[in-house]
């Protein structure tokens, strides 16, 4: 019988094993008043009822979707701008759904977490406990379009320590019954997947899943979902439980009896399951182009495959560009709202936590100065690139300059640490880059920017920041810490592509529905800021001292026409504003 031997590994869907969901009876309301708030504060009036009716019709097109991907064998997944954009919010007009697009993966998070009550399941802090005296590693594995929320639901309710990792559709790039994210978990553990229990709630995702992965056990616990899938199933589980307790007896059991397998870790067989999944047609990864550290770090264009980020370009479907009349106010954060001093002891803080969450096999040591000094050279790597990048950008050879993804950026610190865990660093990337970010630096608001913002919303003019950032999540939590209130965010860690690409000016204008020939772009870097802005037809270009840039290369900027006006503080933009408007009314009084 499959479950009478002790697994090496524990792997647990999110929805159906570890929680249950409840939908809450004004979740639906709920979600369409907040929906309804973000548009109004970028100057679009929808009201809550059309919300609503549009939020349930895109629900239920991507609950067929869902229920489609499952017959094929490597699904991939979506990503959250275009779960918004096509699904969703599709049918609302260009500028709310653009806007929306932009804060896609918040949205989704907060729709998670709005719509339903997620309540723990009986039996499950016992069997988390019991794994962790018998040291059984365990880890996550669930379809997902906000592993975000998911994260955050664990978290909250204190459950995020017992899993070495967290395996979630969105992040990865796949979702069940492709047998990759499995073998991805059972990999980032150093467990071999055919001596791993697998555990789900529905038969058409979780059950095809663990059978083509090849699992030791295969589980369902009962939910809403395991009796009643949308379509004949071949496959059938080892065991079928009423709730996690059974799961908890049949694992007492099993490890009641002699464990007749080879000790973890000396096997290939997860690592070949994982690399060999992620190489079916739907899911695959490139190759690095050299075997030196950094080498992943070379796409050719401006978007890379290995990231489930790399189709934000074209999610949503912002292939048109529609400008309207508004005038905007586009504005950069680094440098700009902000301004930063690196914090290294908060990032040896990161590399500390690091070395003490990475699976290792037996006998691998990792110090928490080898994560540091592993990104610190991936780092450097990256800023060697993206000064290669630029030049080649002022040199006409290169039209758009693409944004390093999370997997990236840790598949480089992984290489520079010999290779010890590409499943874990793949699985946790984006959530490490977020750690990473928010450590890197500490940042103050920079004086006179609420005042300029309150100029731009006296004056009817949309606020949408433009950043080139490793984490747009980090962008939006400290422009929240600062209590500024902003309509959108535009980053590039999120579409695709860095300024001075015209494409991240072109969204932010789109989603303000703004005139370019009105607007504004008020930035620290000539080139970045600058040179972008003008190539996206934006008219009125500011660049602020006390940036990054010396005071010289700025007036170069101004003199050569790239940058119009040059400032030394906010105020002197909002005083500029508004002589600009006034001589806009005063033309048109005429």
């Amino acid at each position: 019988m499959a479950l009478t031997h002790r697994p090496h590994g524990l792997l647990l869907d999110f929805g159906g094993v570890i929680f249950e969901t409840h939908k809450r009876p004004d979740g639906l309301k709920d979600v369409a008043r907040h929906v309804r708030e973000m548009l109004l504060r970028g100057g679009y009036d929808l009201s809550e009822d059309e919300l609503a009716r549009e939020l349930e019709a895109g629900r239920t097109g991507l609950k067929h979707w869902k229920h489609s991907s499952s017959r094929r064998p490597y699904p991939t997944e979506i990503d959250a701008r275009e779960v918004v954009g096509e699904f969703l919010f599709s049918r609302l007009p260009e500028g709310p759904r653009r806007l929306l697009i932009a804060e896609a993966t918040e949205l989704l998070a907060t729709i998670s977490m709005t719509m339903s009550d997620h309540i723990v399941r009986p039996g499950i802090p016992e069997l988390l406990e019991f794994c962790k005296a018998n040291e059984i590693p365990l880890g996550i594995v669930s379809n997902a379009h906000a592993g975000l929320a998911h994260r955050r639901i664990l978290a909250e309710h204190d459950l995020d320590s017992y899993f070495g990792v967290q395996v979630y559709s969105d992040e990865v790039g796949i979702r069940k019954p492709h047998p990759g994210m499995i073998a991805q978990a059972a990999d980032a553990l150093h467990v071999d997947v055919d001596k791993c229990w697998y555990v789900g709630d529905t038969q058409d995702r979780d059950v095809v899943a663990g059978s083509a992965a090849g699992v030791a056990g295969l589980i369902l616990t009962r939910s809403k979902h395991t009796d009643n899938p949308p379509f004949y199933v071949r496959e059938t589980p080892d065991a079928v439980f009423d709730d996690p307790r059974g799961l908890l007896d049949a694992l007492i059991n099993a490890t009641e009896q002699m464990d007749p397998y080879s000790s973890r870790g000396t096997s290939t067989t997860s690592q070949q399951s994982s690399s060999e999944s992620q190489q079916a047609p739907a899911a695959s990864q490139p190759a690095p182009t050299s075997s030196q550290p950094g080498s992943v770090l070379l796409p050719t264009g401006a978007s890379s495959k290995s990231d489930p980020a790399s189709s934000h370009q074209t999610s949503g479907s912002l292939t048109t560009n529609v400008f309207g009349s508004r005038a905007a106010l586009l504005i950069d954060h680094g440098g700009v709202i902000s301004t930063s001093t690196p914090n290294p002891e908060a990032v040896n803080e990161v590399a500390e936590d690091i070395a003490s969450r990475i699976p290792l096999l037996p006998g691998d040591v990792v110090t928490a100065s080898e994560v540091r000094e592993a990104i610190d050279s991936a780092r450097a790597v990256h800023k060697k690139l993206k000064t290669a990048w630029n030049e080649a950008f002022l040199a006409g050879s290169r039209t758009d300059i693409p944004e390093q993804q999370p997997t990236e950026f840790w598949a480089t610190v992984n290489e520079f640490l010999g290779v010890v865990n590409a499943a874990w660093f793949r699985a946790e990337a984006h959530d490490l880059t977020v750690r990473f970010a928010r450590a890197k630096t500490s940042r103050t608001l920079r004086p006179g920017i609420p005042e300029l913002f309150q100029t731009c919303r006296e004056n009817g003019m949309a606020i949408i920041v433009v950043s080139n950032t490793i984490s747009g999540r980090t962008v939006r939590s400290e422009c929240e810490r600062h209590g500024l209130t902003i309509d959108a965010f535009v980053c590039s860690d999120e579409i695709g592509v860095r300024k001075p690409s015209a494409p991240i000016f072109e969204e932010a204008l789109a989603i303000a529905s703004a005139d370019p020939k009105n607007s504004w772009f008020l930035g620290d870097k000539p080139v970045n800021d600058a040179t972008g802005a003008r190539r996206a037809g934006i008219a009125n270009r500011a660049l602020i001292r006390g940036g990054s840039t010396p005071d010289n290369v700025l007036d170069n900027a101004l003199s050569d026409g790239t940058a119009t006006l040059v400032v030394d503080t906010p105020q002197q933009l909002s005083a500029a504003i508004i002589h600009s408007l006034a001589k806009e009314d005063h033309v048109h009084n005429v």
